[in-house]
């Protein structure tokens, strides 16, 4: 049966904090877009591989393993809530304190849970530093800059991690914090300017001070801009909570304990522990032993194209691939990721209620699904001919006129960003809703579509694509894909998508026909001299082509405004924040 229409449907609810996460990410994200343009033109891709490829991806190891399962589980309402309240009422013990006193409680148990984070990223960090500048590649190893630079990751890292009890708390539905999510927008603020103000200014003192040569001090800079993001995470937090609940209360929160966990203005009956009080809340630990588990088979999918790069390419190959990651992501991080983790939230907290939430939550999805495939469509119909003058502008001719950069981020953002988009949001939809049994299912998947990302690799060669770059594009899409299928099937099983979330045949027969006429324009353009470098884009032929392409989307966004708007309006309320 066929889906209602949009019209017709509730309105999805508003996802809360997301207009200032978005905020947040334009201005941050344009602020690291200006410095990174000056890194980008002194940096060689050597230093640019070693800082996005092999540094960047030892640390996202380290904080993925570390914490995303913790977070996972911790977003979920405890299990036993509903439950301990009924039977409160039906004791004749639903007083204030009382109920209180029962939360406190729970809040201990799984505020225990989220210290796990730093056991975990102690038992990693501390031998990190010594295998990994013995492990790392010869080629890396020969930058003098290179153990330094490994040390600030690894401190940048640790810092992170120490304000995860913090971090957790803020989004906790129990904290006094108000909007936990206003919290963490502030946080990731302060982090982000903080890592611009220390690369630059490391960069300064380096190449102007001391007369260290412009790559080395490139390395540091970006080594020193990570491990002030991760004090600027720490102190925000820090900051907020000693004013709010004092240095005291600070602590326990840092401290393994059955004592109720007392928040600021709440009373409690006792300051003793309960007799039959756990240490860990079970339903979390077990839940986030399984996320974190998972959270092992989607880092390998999710990082398999720059494991696989680090071992398969050039430093200087490996530069551009991170180069093309880079700027390909840039979309994905400004709006793909807001919204899932906003929405996250959102489905966190109404699957955890009653089955009305449920729809609720799926009456989200829809429209947020319609307006990623609209995105993907823009994106698929573009980035084929578009890539090479979009790096021309903002990397420079050496970028984009010499490296296989354009190619490479033509392919990402046409083919991988589009899948890696729509895997997210069904992605969170899942993680925050699904029983323990279907999550164990998940593991399979995940074990299938690692098998697609290596069954890929081996035959990418065979069918005519450039090892180190293509190939890993397309089997990171093809692993994606098989996860956000399994996504849409657990979304939809009872309820189908239907035509709802697919635009108009006629708005896909449009979207069709644009890549043809951008082939046409396209193949007119010649050959650019590297010595010419941006004043390219004002040659005769260029401009045409990019002339053409304005006018292509300036038609394509009316059609979408006219056919697909009420999916859009859907999408765009919730983004808002109202409903």
């Amino acid at each position: 049966m066929a889906s209602p229409p949009y019209a017709a449907a509730p309105p999805p609810p508003a996802l809360g904090g997301l207009r200032a996460l978005m905020l947040l990410q334009l201005s941050t994200r344009a602020v690291s877009v200006l410095l990174a343009q000056f890194l980008v033109r002194i940096a060689p891709p050597a230093v640019f591989a070693a800082a996005h490829i092999h540094l960047d991806l030892l640390l996202s190891t380290l904080l993925f393993l570390a914490r995303e399962g913790v977070r996972g589980a911790l977003l979920r309402a405890p299990e036993d809530a509903t439950a301990a309240e009924a039977s409160a009422k039906s004791d004749g013990k639903s007083t204030a304190a009382s109920a209180a006193q029962h939360v406190a409680q729970r809040e201990r148990a799984r505020q225990n849970v989220a210290l796990l984070p730093l056991v975990l990223g102690a038992a990693m960090l501390l031998p990190a530093f010594p295998l990994y500048a013995r492990l790392a590649p010869a080629s890396l190893r020969e930058l003098a800059s290179f153990r330094s630079a490994l040390a600030l990751y690894l401190l940048g890292a640790a810092l992170e991690l120490l304000a995860e009890p913090l971090h957790t708390r803020a989004l906790s539905r129990a904290s006094d914090t108000g909007n936990g999510m206003a919290l963490r927008v502030r946080a990731e603020g302060a982090a982000v300017l903080s890592r611009c103000a220390a690369t630059a200014v490391t960069l300064y003192v380096a190449v102007r001070r001391l007369r260290i040569g412009e790559a080395d001090a490139a390395l540091l800079a970006f080594a020193c801009g990570q491990a002030a993001y991760g004090g600027g995470t720490l102190g925000v937090y820090l900051v907020y909570f000693l004013r709010a609940w004092g240095p005291r209360q600070v602590a326990a929160l840092f401290t393994p304990s059955r004592v109720p966990l007392s928040m600021p203005g709440v009373e409690l009956a006792s300051s003793q522990p309960a007799a039959d009080s756990a240490l860990l809340d079970k339903h979390a630990f077990a839940l986030a032993a399984t996320m974190t588990r998972q959270s092992f088979l989607k880092h390998l999918l999710t990082e398999a194209d720059r494991i696989a790069v680090a071992r398969l390419a050039t430093l200087d190959n490996q530069g551009a691939y991170a180069l093309a990651g880079n700027y390909g992501s840039l979309f994905a991080r400004l709006l793909f990721q807001p919204v899932e983790e906003s929405a996250r939230l959102v489905f966190a907290r109404s699957q955890s209620s009653t089955g009305e939430a449920s729809q609720s939550a799926l009456s989200l999805l829809r429209p947020l699904l319609s307006l990623y495939i609209i995105l993907s469509l823009f994106l698929a119909a573009f980035a084929p001919f578009f890539a090479m003058p979009a790096l021309l502008l903002v990397a420079g001719p050496r970028w984009a006129l010499s490296t296989a950069a354009p190619q490479l981020l033509a392919c990402y953002a046409a083919l991988y960003l589009p899948v890696l988009a729509l895997n997210g949001v069904l992605e969170a939809y899942l993680q925050a809703s699904a029983s323990p049994q279907t999550l164990k299912r998940y593991d399979g998947i995940l074990v299938l579509a690692s098998g697609a990302f290596v069954g890929a690799l081996v035959l990418g060669p065979q069918l005519g694509l450039t090892r180190g770059g293509i190939d890993l594009i397309v089997a990171s899409t093809l692993s994606s894909g098989v996860r956000a299928l399994f996504g849409a099937y657990y979304a939809f099983r009872a309820a189908p998508a239907g035509p709802s979330v697919w635009p108009r045949l006629s708005t896909l027969v449009l979207f069709a026909h644009a890549p043809v006429l951008f082939a046409w324009t396209s193949s007119r353009v010649r050959a650019i001299p590297l010595a010419l470098g941006v004043r390219a884009l004002a040659r005769r032929d260029v401009a045409q082509h990019l002339a053409c392409g304005v006018a292509g989307a300036a038609v394509l966004l009316a059609v979408c405004y006219l056919q697909e708007g009420p999916k859009l309006r859907l999408a765009l309320a919730a983004i808002r924040g109202s409903s």
